[in-house]
Parts: structure tokens; sequence; C-alpha cells
């Protein structure tokens, strides 16, 4: 709380320092990392050895004119185009995504993976719901015999994949969803605040992983429901006995 003494052992500034709570900040947005520590900087500067003083890494600047961010920053920069030191200043959302941007191949490959383990669970989806109707064929001949079009089978088959895509799509929230509350969600904004100041499950991404676990049920079920309305009651009927 504000007033309380802290003391800190620096790395990069090596030595105990000691701070004084000065205040607290709040965030109006859960996107803003709140795990950011201020301190002044003639505090470390004048601690330091004197080859290692007046070092500025990055200097921060509060501007009115947000829309125009780029133009600032390129008149800041024109300022020091001749200096020793020149200067990259750039929006606080440009700074994390040039971050981001390094691991890039990462989430690309993050991207592959995914999708090739849809296509995996499409083809399980599509096996399992195949071996369901082969299993219900004499079920489905019976339907056929007491008057079920062709229609009505098929229905009944995507019905029973979306049911399963719907109830799946739950199941796997149900798990996910106390994991990143609770579990990884926690530890990334406390360790990566910076980048991800808020890593939880947005309804609407919750929305989409159940339309998506949906659609592809239905795509798995389409052929199996297709072949279902092809059977003949004659056919299906043999099996009985």
């Amino acid at each position: 709380k504000v007033g309380d003494r802290v003391s800190l052992t620096g790395t990069i500034y090596p030595g105990d320092w000691q701070f004084e709570v000065s205040g607290i900040y709040t965030a109006s947005r859960k996107s803003v990392d709140r795990s950011t520590v201020y301190i002044h900087w003639n505090y470390l500067n004048e601690a330091q050895p004197e080859r290692m003083r007046d070092r500025i890494g990055w200097i921060i600047s509060r501007i009115d004119d947000a829309p125009h961010s780029a133009a600032i920053s390129a008149a800041i920069d024109r300022i020091f185009d001749e200096r020793d030191v020149q200067t990259l200043s750039q929006s606080e959302r440009d700074l994390n995504n040039s971050f981001l941007g390094m691991l890039s191949a990462v989430l690309g490959a993050l991207d592959i993976v995914s999708i090739v383990i849809l296509v995996i669970m499409g083809l399980i989806l599509g096996n399992t719901i195949a071996m369901g109707v082969r299993e219900r064929t004499t079920e489905y001949g019976v339907m056929r015999a007491l008057g079920f079009s062709p229609r009505h089978i098929a229905t009944f088959v995507l019905s029973e994949a979306v049911t399963l895509g719907f109830l799946g799509g739950l199941v796997g929230l149900a798990f996910a969803y106390p994991l990143v509350e609770q579990g990884m969600g926690r530890f990334v904004e406390e360790n990566m605040g910076s980048f991800f100041p808020y890593f939880r499950i947005p309804s609407a991404t919750a929305v989409t992983a159940v339309v998506l676990a949906i659609g592809l049920s239905l795509i798995g079920a389409l052929l199996p429901a297709w072949q279902a309305s092809q059977l003949r009651t004659i056919d299906a009927l043999r099996q009985v006995g």
C-alpha cells in the first residue's frame, strides 16, 4: 500500500535498492499492463559508477493528438537525425508488435499445428459417426420401412452429429476455462504482462470454439449421413437376427 517501503535486489543495476510506494495506478481497460513499477531515474543514475551514468533506454511521451502519432514520431526522430545518438519513436502498440514479430515463426508454426489438429479431429469425428451409422443400419432400415424418407434419415444423423459437437465443445470449455483462467492465464499475466496484460478466454472465443466444434461435427457427418440416406430398406433389414 502507499507509504510502504520495498527492498529490491537489482540485476541490470546490481545492488539492493530501497523504495517507498508513492502511489498505485489502476487501469480502465483489462488490456493495459498493470505490472509495471515506475521509479525516479535520478535515483538509479546517481548511484551508478561514472562510466555508466546518463544512459537512457526508453523515453515515454504522452501526446494529445493520438491519430497523428506517426507524424509526431517522425518529427521527433528528425530532431535527432544529425546527432551522435539517434532515436526510433513509435507508439506503444507498434513497440509491442515489434517484439511479438520476433515470435512470428513460432506463432506461424502453432497455426499450422492447429490446422493439422483440426483436420485430424475432423477425420476422427467422421470415422466415429460412420461407425455409429453402420452399427445402426438395421434401425435405419426399420425407420425406412415405417415410412421415414431418406431426408429424415440424413437429418437424424446430422442432428446427432450437431448434438455431439455441441456437447464436446462444452466439455472442452469446461476443461480449458479453469486451466486458462486460474492457471496459465495468471502465469502469463504475471510473467509476461508487458506483452499479454490480459490473457483469458473472451466470451467471443468461447462461442467460436463451440461453433467450430459443431461445424467440424457437421462436416464429418456429411458422408455418413448421405450413405445412411441411400440405404435400401431390404439391404438394411437383412442384418436382422
